[in-house]
């Protein structure tokens, strides 16, 4: 199709050098290359990927280096919030919760909510320091004091859920 409507003019001669036709057929012949051309071959590889591996290094140190400047002023902004306001809502909290354990801890220990354990604990209480010498003469407050904590007790479990 083209080659009809254009023309090649073989005006010009092409020469070629002997010596040059020559090396080429001998690299041909021969595929393999010198120990000498192999061994340059082998340190312009060995150099090229050293550059390489050397400025893969250097970047990594660099992100290395962003990253923990990163992080330390994430870590710094972290500690700003939470020595603010954010603490001090938790101490709060944790105050009010012992105080509140304090209280319940008190609440118990006056047997205010178990009237009768009280005034049996009294009463044995007074009879030991009446009789110190004589204890067992307080068995009937002993008796007492053991019949109205077992009836605690069990009011206490009665109110617990099933």
């Amino acid at each position: 199709m083209g080659q009809a409507s254009s023309s090649v003019s073989h005006d010009t001669p092409i020469s070629i050098s002997p010596d040059l036709i020559d090396s080429l057929a001998n690299q041909l012949a021969d595929p393999h290359t010198s120990p000498e051309r192999q061994s340059a071959l082998d340190q312009s590889v060995r150099d090229s990927i050293q550059a390489q591996l050397d400025t893969l290094r250097r970047s990594e140190a660099e992100i290395r280096l962003q990253l923990a400047a990163a992080l330390e002023k994430e870590n710094l902004d972290r500690e700003k919030a939470a020595d603010g306001s954010v603490n001090s809502h938790l101490v709060l909290g944790d105050i009010d919760d012992l105080r509140s354990k304090i209280d319940k801890y008190k609440e118990r220990k006056s047997l205010s909510h178990l009237p009768q354990v009280k005034t049996d604990a009294e009463e044995l209480t007074k009879c030991f320091q009446t009789n110190p010498d004589t204890i067992l003469n307080c068995w009937e407050q002993v008796n007492k004091f053991k019949t109205s904590s077992k009836r605690a007790q069990q009011d206490y479990i009665k109110s617990l859920p099933s």
